[in-house]
């Protein structure tokens, strides 16, 4: 059976478009699932069972946006937004 993913932070969470953002926590898995940022999927540079990086788009919403991955085994919510600012 698959884990459901568990988002435990987010580092930086006040970042502006195009800086690249760690997600951190557990049952991410080895292979790709999908990560969204305020509802967009965005592409990510790396991803293991515990941490997962991608670079905030140029085009992504100012202000708070839900971090959400999605695996096999489920989605994950962070437990608080990452901000954008310009």
């Amino acid at each position: 059976m698959t884990s459901t993913p568990v988002i435990q932070s987010i580092s930086p969470d006040n970042v502006p478009a195009l800086q690249t953002v760690t997600v951190s926590g557990n049952y991410f898995g080895s292979t790709r699932g999908r990560l969204t940022l305020g509802g967009t999927a965005v592409s990510t540079s790396s991803w293991s069972n515990n941490s997962i990086s991608f670079q905030v788009p140029a085009n992504a919403h100012t202000g708070a946006n839900a971090v959400v991955v999605t695996t096999s085994g489920g989605a994950s919510s962070a437990p608080g937004t990452l901000h954008v600012v310009f």
